[in-house]
């Protein structure tokens, strides 16, 4: 999570029009990892201004050395802006590979993911009123 303070309202609308333009709708591949994001979303009700998209990570490798195994790692990333604060929460995991498998492992469902991305947020906001 990053919350940080921008010089003016103006400044804070336009890291929010940075983030649509800039990081949703992204399809990266390095190797065999694929990440991607998702078509930007309004939300309202959080905060002033809010947008969401989808995150993914393809193929992502285990972290313990040698175990061979692959992840889909699945989440949210919300960007809120309150007065000339930026709030910014990427929230994205998995469960863990079946031992039988290789490749297998689900990430997290969109609506566990927006719930929590947006309780964060509102926690911020509270604070910050």
């Amino acid at each position: 999570m990053i919350v940080l303070r921008v010089p003016s309202v103006d400044d804070a609308r336009k890291e929010i029009r940075s983030t649509e333009k800039d990081m949703a709708n992204v399809n990266l591949r390095r190797r065999l990892n694929d990440f991607n994001s998702g078509p930007p979303r309004r939300v309202p009700g959080v905060a002033d201004e809010c947008v969401t998209f989808d995150l993914s990570r393809v193929n992502f490798i285990s972290a313990v050395p040698g175990n061979g195994n692959y992840y889909t790692q699945k989440g949210r990333y919300l960007e809120c802006r309150v007065a000339n604060v930026d709030i910014v929460v990427e929230w994205i995991g998995l469960n863990y590979s079946k031992s039988w498998s290789r490749t297998t492992g689900s990430g997290l469902d969109r609506a566990s993911a927006d719930q929590v991305t947006q309780t964060i947020v509102r926690s911020v906001v509270a604070v910050l009123a």
